[in-house]
């Protein structure tokens, strides 16, 4: 039987020492036709960001040798730092911030020329050309006191110098080569607008490594474009927040995929985000957000369908949804689940996990399930958040005593909390805390209107 006793007393596994220890972090995965590649974060390596290539038959191995750090600075919040063609890597390494091909068991060569000042031309948010012959990508210059962003196409084999194919914006993100390479996409924006809340979605036509007659398709100061994206047979697919909430649009027009009231999109704090792929047959397997809930579904184009995996994760923030042909990798959690690599095969029906961020030895019997929790809040309007009760299966509060109540705030402007394992707040819940992590007005998840209330009121709306 459980023992009684007074909340905020009860003895647990989950240690402070437990909840100092730091993992690995995962994230931004990559498939090629013979693996898979994602990156870790790894403190006890000093920081460093590794490659690593794995596959459901053996064990991870890594890429990146000692002495690379897998890291841009361009935005300074970086991301994008890495791309997989076939089985050649190209990466920015931290030090330096040049890019570098690496060809498998090979050491990594340089293929943009070095800087005068150390790390101050930057490259991010690279695509190859399907012949292997020209990256485009967002290249970032500080130079004179001044920073430029712009949009350039190299050689891979680093044989000439980058070449300017858009410029005259503040930022850039997104360049998407369609499947036969006669199209890029991309979008643009400026200050002092951030990406989620105006930005253009442009195309021009691919000739080599230069581009050719661009225009404007979508986008403008108050309509926030998301990674644009080709399908299988080369037709133009975006996130668009035009009817107030990010949804998944099909051509250059008004062909809504998912009019629904939630969020297929996310804040673009760093490159590399993608929220939807396609499978082969012409389906997407997409995250999103609906009513503080988070899902990974797959998208039927032809009928509007979405059904939700059955899967035991409940988080996926930030987004990294992958797909070559029937396969797609993601990185998932749940509230008894860390971060992890997983890869499902829609042929097989197989779902494997490639790589676990930190090993948890701890009953789940211990962990509090969060409940996603609607509450009024100021002007008649809602705030959302998620309530952790207290969990501990050996002991309960005396009858009738409510327990206390910690209430936690993230860290900024379009932040979110997520349901995903915190050793923090189970460190609590376990002890007989209640915890309450809050969505205030200002996050993500809930629709434009709902990011817009901390607009001027940062401080206000938020405590």
């Amino acid at each position: 039987m459980a023992e009684v006793a007074p909340s905020g007393t009860w003895r647990s596994p989950i240690t402070a020492a437990m909840v100092a220890t730091a993992g690995v972090s995962v994230y931004e995965p990559w498939i090629a036709p013979d693996a898979v590649y994602w990156l870790e974060l790894r403190p006890a390596d000093e920081g460093r960001n590794v490659i690593v290539r794995g596959d459901p038959y053996g064990s991870p191995a890594d890429i990146t040798p000692q002495g690379f750090d897998v890291r841009t600075r361009v935005h300074e919040y970086g991301g994008g730092s890495y791309l997989v063609h076939d089985a050649t890597v190209f990466f920015s390494n931290f030090e330096d911030q040049r890019l570098y091909r690496q060809e498998l068991a090979a050491a990594p060569v340089p293929i943009t020329p070095e800087t005068a000042e150390r790390a101050a031309i930057r490259y991010a948010d690279g695509r190859v050309t399907p012949d292997g012959r020209w990256i485009f990508c967002v290249r970032e210059r500080h130079e004179a006191g001044a920073v430029v962003n712009e949009l350039v196409s190299l050689p891979t084999d680093g044989s000439a110098d980058p070449v300017v194919v858009d410029h005259g914006a503040d930022f850039f993100a997104f360049p998407r080569l369609s499947p036969d390479a006669a199209t890029l996409a991309w979008i643009r924006w400026d200050q002092p607008r951030m990406p989620w809340d105006g930005t253009e979605l442009w195309l021009a036509d691919v000739d080599g490594g230069e581009l050719r007659r661009h225009r404007l398709v979508a986008g403008g100061p108050r309509e926030s474009i998301f990674q644009p994206g080709w399908s299988p047979d080369g037709v133009l697919h975006f996130v668009s927040d035009r009817t107030g909430w990010w949804n998944l649009f099909r051509g250059e027009g008004d062909d809504g995929l998912t009019p629904r009231e939630a969020e297929f999109g996310v804040p673009m704090w760093e490159f590399g985000y993608s929220t939807y792929a396609f499978l082969s047959d012409g389906r997407i397997a997409c995250t999103f957000r609906a009513g503080g809930v988070h899902h990974l579904g797959v998208l039927d184009p032809t009928t509007g369908e979405l059904l939700d995996l059955d899967l035991p994760y409940s988080s996926f923030d930030p987004p990294y949804v992958r797909a070559l042909g029937t396969q797609v990798v993601f990185v998932g959690a749940g509230p008894a689940a860390p971060s992890q690599v997983v890869s499902v095969d829609f042929a097989s029906r197989s779902v494997d996990v490639l790589r676990v961020s930190k090993e948890v030895d701890v009953d789940p019997a211990m962990f509090s399930m969060p409940e996603p929790i609607e509450f009024p809040s100021e002007g008649g309007r809602t705030a959302f958040a998620y309530f952790y009760p207290p969990a501990n299966p050996a002991y309960e509060g005396p009858h009738g005593e409510r327990p206390p109540l910690i209430v936690e705030s993230h860290g900024g402007p379009t932040g979110e909390f997520t349901p995903e394992l915190s050793l923090e707040t189970q460190f609590f819940t376990s002890r007989g805390f209640g915890v309450v992590s809050v969505n205030y007005g200002g996050s993500s998840g809930f629709g434009r209107d709902y990011r817009e209330r901390l607009y001027g009121q940062w401080g206000v709306v938020d405590l």
